[in-house]
């Protein structure tokens, strides 16, 4: 149910509600060790939604959609835009 009210706000006017309604989602799909499909929104964040501090949260939750996935490449990337550019250790 909190799923498609999430993707419902997902078309809305306002960005900052656009972006933070994307993250809700790829939680939601976290939770439900749905990490390919997290990992997609997560990574559309990061592409699509840079302005938002969001992206930081997004960054992190690729880190552990990567891991969960195997995709130790992936994982490093993010740990490292993580640490080089935020000085966040994850």
């Amino acid at each position: 149910e909190a799923l498609g009210m999430f993707q419902k706000l997902e078309k809305s006017s306002l960005e900052q509600v656009v972006v933070r309604s994307k993250y809700q989602v790829a939680q939601i799909y976290y939770n439900q060790n749905q990490f390919d499909l997290a990992l997609q929104v997560f990574e559309s964040i990061i592409t699509k939604n840079s302005f938002s501090s969001i992206v930081l949260d997004a960054l992190n939750g690729a880190v552990l959609c990567s891991e969960s996935l195997g995709l130790k490449d992936k994982k490093l990337r993010y740990q490292s835009v993580l640490q080089d550019f935020f000085g966040i250790n994850s």
